[in-house]
């Protein structure tokens, strides 16, 4: 029997309590009779199932990212952002899981499209909703690239983040929104097929057009640099420099830049 951590049964548990014991048991590539046990320790241990699997998904958007999360769990983007948005802090209220440990493991599989509150809709204790007036109204803010990038910057290095996202009065889902599309897409593959893809799908994102008018305006002021192709990339790296680890910056990317900016 190979052996496990309390932390990696609690995520095989979860797997079959969503998946099946059978397909857990090959994605882990463990014997079915050792998939049970787990997942009756997490039946009958104290935390309510779905705050089990709440924290376990929370996690792994705070660890792992938006987009990763989703597709592990099989959830939209709208319905992570919304739990996120109940539990900055990942903290769940009695209320909430009073009512949602009601839930059985075959709703369990279409929660994803289920509108995700912070208190049962049918406590007496919870407050009613107000039409909100002209005061009440949040404020939106447009950030600038310089902005959003400063933002990411601290955030990543905060130990308690949900605190930062305090301080910079920027919702923590917004954070990781950005953090995530500096991390993994800029001046990458889905930063060229988004922008300079021949097949144009859908609205062109405002981000990745700013990281490339930051790159063209300093080509602007450089052009007559010598070994022209190195220092651009060299530019789209420190921009989007936003923890010690090194950013990757695709060749695809810079060929593209430079065809749509008719760089010789």
């Amino acid at each position: 029997m190979i052996y496990y951590s309390d932390k990696k049964r609690k995520q095989i548990a979860v797997s079959a309590l969503i998946n099946g014991s059978k397909q857990t048991s090959e994605a882990y590539s463990i014997p079915e009779d050792q998939v049970m046990p787990y997942l009756e320790n997490l039946v009958n241990g104290e935390c309510s199932l779905f705050e089990v699997i709440r924290n376990e998904v929370l996690t792994s958007a705070q660890n792992k990212g938006i987009r990763s999360t989703c597709e592990s769990w099989g959830l939209s983007s709208e319905c992570l952002e919304k739990l996120i948005s109940a539990f900055p802090e990942f903290i769940s209220s009695k209320n909430y899981c009073d009512t949602c440990s009601l839930i059985n493991p075959q709703e369990l599989k279409t929660w994803s499209n289920v509108s995700v509150q912070p208190a049962g809709p049918n406590d007496e204790s919870s407050p009613k909703k107000k039409r909100k007036t002209g005061e009440d109204k949040r404020k939106v803010t447009n950030y600038s690239i310089d902005q959003k990038i400063q933002a990411v910057k601290e955030f990543v290095k905060g130990t308690n983040q949900s605190e930062t996202a305090r301080e910079l009065q920027i919702p923590a889902v917004n954070l990781m929104r950005w953090r995530d599309k500096i991390r993994k897409e800029s001046f990458q593959e889905p930063h060229v097929e988004n922008l300079y893809g021949v097949q144009k799908r859908g609205q062109r994102n405002k981000m990745f057009r700013d990281l490339d008018g930051r790159v063209y305006e300093w080509y602007k002021e450089n052009k007559d640099r010598k070994n022209i192709d190195e220092e651009l990339m060299i530019q789209a790296k420190n921009i989007v420099k936003i923890d010690e680890s090194e950013p990757a910056i695709s060749a695809i990317w810079l060929s593209s830049f430079k065809k749509h900016y008719k760089i010789e």
